[in-house]
């Protein structure tokens, strides 16, 4: 049975899609951006998210955290997450 090395092997895969961002990059003339919504003040979901916002940045991605009250309604929520769909430099979206 062979032991996995967890440290190394993330290290790894950032080093990889550092890379993948560095030739986007070139090729498209701007970089991969991403935009997480937090709704709420869940300590967990807020540890969560600074871990994606760290790791992504850590590769050279654009990264945009928007922190909303629980008070949100539905439509409001939808309405912030269709806006940054409707954004082309806007590559993907995380509703946490």
């Amino acid at each position: 049975m062979a032991i996995i090395n967890g440290t190394l092997l993330a290290a790894k895969i950032k080093t990889e899609q550092a890379n993948v961002i560095s030739r986007y990059q070139k090729s498209h003339g701007s970089v991969p951006s991403l935009v997480i919504i937090l709704v709420g003040d869940d300590l967990a979901s807020l540890s969560y998210v600074r871990g994606k916002v760290r790791a992504a940045e850590e590769i050279g991605m654009e990264v945009s955290l928007i922190h909303l009250a629980t008070t949100i309604s539905q439509a409001e929520l939808l309405a912030e997450i269709q806006k940054h769909n409707q954004n082309e430099k806007v590559d993907g979206i995380i509703v946490q």
